[in-house]
């Protein structure tokens, strides 16, 4: 099997030497030292929006920022306006993200503090200007979550915080991941131009989990795994004006992992879940389960901290891990490429023998052709991530 592999270095040189067939090139950009990548959006097949958040004073981070790149890596330009979200493509070739924005000191059920309370709407063109921007202004708690491109405009979620309004003295909020906290789930619906034409609220107990939606013309479903200690996750069946439609729980038979890190659905009701089992300080391990109809078809393990998978076109999945090796003293990435049946068909290994690479988001670029973005960090400084790395690679 022939691997191609194609490098592309952003700030400094990788410290290995290209084989036949890979091409390096080097980008400065100051502005965007110390950033750590978000994620990935490919625009055109030479443009590609990255979304980073940079620091100063490590750990404290600023807000992420939007910068474009072509597509051999090289810098273009980047923007200042804050991009909570990620990013979808519009029918008029504009972009939409959500930004928090502060707002003056409030009490929100006895806690007086300056919260990120309410929400912007942001539309931009390829060049990164401002098209259009609203303000949605609210009484407590708001968070822009993930959004949703649909035919006729944006779902926004979950928009996820306590519910202070059910009382401190009966389910006292604490900031501990083992410790149940009662959310509200907020579902919107928005029109490109801004309206918002529905909202959802779903109650339920805080997770070790992360939630996802798909859409379809006729409904969307909204995936919540089951509180802390529950094996399973609970699917949310929406009608296309926000009125649930149905709610069923799915135990999840070999559900092994601690945490769902990421639910992709795929047809009617089957889906992947990937997970993550913790063994201590950066010591992580995968697991990918498949559900058919409610039924687990098989399970499968791999190495490192799960970082985002994706279904690829020719129906196969590839799996981002990040694997910190303690006795080699090195921080570098795995690229794994399962079949539909679980079988793993392909690893690739990015590392570097003088820096730690940060992976952090994939995309299929053309089939089998993906791209990995992420930072890189100095051995002698590994918390201080001081470059964008950009990498494209082809899997047979």
């Amino acid at each position: 099997m022939t691997k191609r592999i194609f490098i592309i270095y952003i700030l400094s040189i990788l410290f290995i030497q290209p084989s036949i067939g890979q091409t390096s090139l080097k980008s400065n950009l100051d502005s965007l030292e110390n950033h750590t990548v978000i994620d990935i959006l490919k625009v055109t097949s030479d443009l590609y929006f990255i979304r980073s958040t940079g620091s100063n004073n490590l750990p404290f981070y600023k807000d992420p920022i939007l910068s474009a790149w072509d597509s051999e890596g090289e810098f273009l330009w980047s923007r200042d306006f804050i991009l909570n979200t990620n990013i979808v493509s519009n029918l008029d070739g504009t972009f939409t993200t959500f930004s928090n924005e502060k707002s003056e000191k409030t009490s929100c059920s006895n806690l007086v503090s300056k919260y990120d309370q309410n929400i912007k709407m942001i539309k931009f063109d390829s060049m990164g200007i401002i098209k259009f921007d609203t303000l949605y202004k609210f009484d407590c708690i708001q968070s822009a979550g993930i959004i949703v491109k649909t035919d006729n405009g944006i779902l926004m979620y979950p928009n996820y915080y306590p519910s202070f309004t059910f009382g401190l003295s009966k389910y006292p909020y604490k900031n501990s991941l083992s410790f149940d906290v009662p959310l509200r789930y907020s579902i919107w619906k928005i029109t490109d131009n801004g309206i918002i034409e529905w909202t959802q609220i779903i109650q339920n107990w805080w997770s070790k989990g992360h939630s996802n939606i798909e859409v379809n013309k006729e409904n969307l479903n909204m995936y919540l795994p089951l509180k802390q200690g529950s094996k399973g996750l609970e699917i949310i069946q929406f009608s296309g004006d926000g009125k649930i439609q149905k709610r069923e729980e799915y135990n999840m038979e070999g559900f092994t992992f601690q945490k769902i890190k990421q639910i992709l659905p795929i047809k009617d009701k089957n889906l992947l879940a990937m997970g993550i089992e913790e063994h201590g300080c950066c010591q992580y391990s995968g697991v990918l389960t498949y559900i058919e109809d409610g039924v687990t078809k098989w399970t499968e393990k791999f190495e490192g901290r799960p970082m985002e998978m994706i279904k690829t076109m020719d129906n196969n999945f590839v799996v981002l891990s990040q694997i910190y090796d303690r006795e080699a003293k090195e921080v570098y990435s795995s690229i794994l490429k399962f079949d539909s049946d679980g079988h793993l068909v392909q690893e690739y290994i990015y590392k570097e023998k003088e820096a730690f690479i940060y992976s952090e988001s994939i995309i299929e670029d053309k089939e089998n052709e993906f791209l990995i973005i992420g930072s890189k960090a100095n051995r002698s400084i590994p918390v201080e991530k001081k470059s964008i790395t950009f990498k494209r690679i082809i899997l047979d």
